[in-house]
């Protein structure tokens, strides 16, 4: 069975000596997106050779470029899954990811057939990228990233009447592991929050901003300051900044949920204010810069934050944790304040409160405790 490609519609004619000619059509392009040419050395007249070119060219017409799918690697059909599906239809950040999962697969199953590829074959490459066998090893749950990847990739080839079934359907889909959520409790922030009015403006509105809002690093990074209300303490989360290939690009956020206004606290607020007037001082400022700039003023390198809040974090004797973490941390405390999960979801940005209710079980229940422990004090 054949699969389709677009076709190419470029001749040209070159003469060789007297009567004789190269004739040159473009027909395509194959599955790296690379031109096709069928060329042909034509004996006669050039009239007869721009007859022979348009026969060329009505043999062609209405013809594609085919290939047999039997013939067809995993490594080929990756490739062409690459171009065709997911430049179309996913964002930069997924498909770096997805080529970064490719390198390891096509290590270990790149050279073999497609249609040779069974649940077996499926079951032994998710063992080696498991234990580590001529790849780097992966965690279990990013074993479960390879899992749906790969099911992506094998059903798309059935849409594409490439394979008449998916064989990873029977293999046994990894389980993801769930791992509690590590960040500072009720004591530890205070203290951090203590040892940040010593600190600079920038630290101190990057690390409460944080704080405050329980905002994704992607959405911090891309705030300008005319996401902030600051005559009602509203902050508008309405982009992301991440980098990809190196390079940092600003994109749409994710999902609806994600786009949100949230009211500040007052000392959130005034620390930003304060950082503000000073960012102004800057002959080459405008409000449509980054709240967070780096120092060749381009937008801060993500990984920027964390060094930041690990540094401060060091200072006062606080456990280096990722700046993630300070996400959870406004998470925790809206819980210990007994604020529905609902306005946490909300707040949060989670596409649905179970989300919010899956990440942070262990501090809902810990919270439940200490509720029951206080009303036994009155009972």
């Amino acid at each position: 069975m054949l699969f389709l490609l677009e076709r190419g519609k470029h001749k040209m004619i070159k003469p060789l000596s007297k009567n004789k000619y190269k004739i040159i059509a473009e027909i395509g392009y194959d599955i790296d997106g690379k031109r096709k040419r069928k060329t042909e050395v034509f004996n006669g007249t050039k009239r007869e050779a721009e007859k022979r070119e348009f026969e060329i060219k009505q043999e062609y017409a209405n013809k594609t470029i085919l290939f047999n799918k039997k013939e067809l690697t995993f490594e080929d059909y990756s490739r062409l899954f690459m171009k065709k599906y997911c430049e179309q239809n996913l964002s930069p950040k997924t498909i770096a990811g997805y080529e970064t999962m490719l390198k390891k697969i096509n290590d270990i199953i790149g050279k073999w057939l497609l249609t040779s590829i069974d649940t077996f074959t499926l079951n032994e490459l998710y063992i080696k990228l498991r234990d580590g066998e001529r790849v780097s090893k992966v965690s279990n749950n990013t074993l479960l990233h390879y899992y749906n990847f790969i099911n992506l990739m094998f059903n798309q080839a059935i849409d594409w009447e490439i394979l008449d079934s998916n064989p990873n359907c029977k293999v046994k889909r990894p389980k993801k592991e769930k791992k509690l959520v590590q960040c500072y409790d009720v004591e530890q922030i205070h203290t951090l929050l203590n040892g940040l009015d010593n600190e600079c403006l920038k630290y101190q509105a990057l690390i409460r901003l944080a704080l405050d809002s329980g905002a994704r690093r992607s959405e911090i990074l891309a705030l300008t300051w005319q996401d902030i209300n600051f005559s009602n303490n509203v902050l508008t989360i309405n982009k992301s900044l991440d980098v990809i290939k190196g390079k940092v690009v600003e994109k749409q956020l994710k999902n609806n949920s994600s786009y949100r206004n949230l009211v500040l606290t007052t000392k959130t607020t005034n620390v930003l204010r304060a950082y503000l007037e000073e960012q102004q001082m800057n002959n080459n400022f405008k409000m449509t810069n980054k709240i967070f700039m780096g120092k060749d003023n381009k937008p801060m390198y993500p990984t920027t934050c964390g060094k930041i809040f690990q540094k401060v974090a060091s200072k006062y004797g606080l456990e280096k944790l990722n700046f993630h973490s300070l996400r959870h941390a406004s998470a925790s405390c809206q819980i210990a304040l007994g604020i529905h999960p609902k306005e946490i979801q909300d707040r949060l940005g989670h596409s649905s409160m179970n989300i919010t209710m899956s990440i942070y079980s262990h501090i809902f229940q810990a919270n439940k405790v200490e509720l029951a422990n206080k009303l036994e004090t009155i009972f």
